[in-house]
């Protein structure tokens, strides 16, 4: 697993994706502190004279979220996925491989543990993060009364993996 997940951060391409899958969670980020900063929305009202620009921070919101989170990750899996087990196949060290005391369960169970650290990084880690980042910056209780956000987000980006 660890010689998979080497190979992989060794990538200038591959960090670049990875730092794209990042861009929709640092937009969420900066709209969360947007919606709960009142300077910033009565700076982005109408001159002071208009109603603040208001965005309700609930289910809707970290859906389309997730949304934008896990359609740039399912790019980061088709382009790593088949760079794990390429080299193997490519050089023959397949079968060298499991010549060693490793079984074939292994051997897809660490390829496919990097698989779901790549996805997680991506998927469930920043949605929880930008989860708790609502709730520090929201004036209100929020955080008890969405907990099932949280969960939601949890299970969809497993389910997602």
């Amino acid at each position: 697993m660890r010689y998979g997940a080497a190979d992989l951060w060794s990538s200038r391409i591959t960090n670049i994706v990875f730092v794209l899958c990042m861009v929709p969670a640092l937009i969420s980020m900066s709209i969360i502190y947007i919606m709960n900063n009142d300077v910033v929305r009565l700076l982005l009202s109408n001159q002071g004279n208009g109603a603040p620009p208001k965005l309700a921070m609930d289910e809707r919101f970290f859906f389309a979220m997730m949304q934008g989170q896990c359609w740039p990750a399912l790019i980061l899996i088709a382009w790593i996925g088949p760079k794990l087990i390429a080299p193997d196949l490519a050089n023959d060290a397949l079968p060298i491989i499991l010549s060693h005391p490793i079984s074939r369960t292994e051997y897809v169970l660490a390829k496919l543990a990097v698989l779901i650290a790549y996805m997680s990084a991506v998927t469930w880690v920043p949605a929880s993060l930008l989860f708790a980042f609502q709730s520090y910056m929201s004036s209100l209780p929020w955080a008890f009364e969405h907990l099932h956000i949280l969960f939601g987000m949890f299970v969809g980006s497993v389910l997602w993996i």
